[in-house]
């Protein structure tokens, strides 16, 4: 007869609560993540960048370029941090294409 001591359960069941917490990332992570993206901000200026990571309410990208109402892209250096409240709608352009994951 097996019996399974208290500590072997309870790593057991750590295993399986971490396991399940990544599959519950991954199914309400942000498809557009690591894509190329424009976000609309308030006004009438927008942003293009890759969604490199969601931090709660704000998002981060890289690469990214402030495009002007005239048709001027503007590159802009580091990552881009911008709040959710600021984003009038976002956009994943035709052949968005998928990047590496953050790492």
């Amino acid at each position: 007869m097996l019996i399974l001591s208290p500590t072997l359960l309870w790593a057991v069941g750590l295993a399986v609560l971490i396991g399940l917490s990544g599959w519950i990332w991954w199914l309400r992570r942000p498809p557009m993540l690591t894509r190329r993206v424009i976000l609309q901000l308030d006004g009438d200026q927008a942003l293009s960048g890759v969604l490199w990571r969601v931090h709660g309410d704000w998002f981060v990208l890289r690469d990214a370029l402030l495009l002007q109402p005239d048709g001027a892209r503007v590159p802009m250096d580091g990552e881009l941090v911008v709040h959710r409240r600021s984003v009038v709608f976002a956009q994943v352009p035709d052949g968005g294409q998928q990047l590496r994951q953050p790492g």
